[in-house]
């Protein structure tokens, strides 16, 4: 089963994305403040995959993304899309990072997932 980290400032997100991805069947680890996440995402090998909002109480969701692409770069992440965030992740392989446009369905999230973590494995050759 696969585990992803959640990591979102709105402290009623991390519920409906643990929801969802809980009813698809992956396990997940919260996280709230960003350098928890970054902790924890150092601390989890298993971990296949870093979902995260963008308002945090402490770095931006892309600080933290990009803080764990440079430990972990072969560690998918998907990030909540702001066109200013995107620019960010240009260098990012395709492969790496997915965005989520707010509000979403579950159906958007769960594929987003589904798609990030093949896409990922088809390139790692996990």
């Amino acid at each position: 089963m696969k585990r992803i980290l959640v990591l979102e400032g709105d402290l009623r997100n991390p519920q409906v994305f643990c929801a969802i991805l809980k009813s698809i069947r992956f396990r997940f680890l919260e996280a709230t403040p960003g350098k928890e996440a970054i902790e924890i995402s150092n601390n989890y090998e298993s971990i296949s995959l870093f979902v995260s909002g963008v308002s945090l109480s402490d770095l931006s969701g892309s600080e933290v993304a990009l803080q764990i692409i440079q430990l972990q770069p072969d560690r998918p992440i998907l990030i909540d899309w702001h066109e200013r965030d995107q620019r960010k992740f240009r260098q990012v392989p395709p492969s790496t990072v997915g965005f989520l446009e707010k509000p979403f369905h579950a159906s958007t999230l769960k594929a987003k997932v589904e798609s990030l973590l093949r896409s990922h494995c088809l390139v790692s050759g996990d």
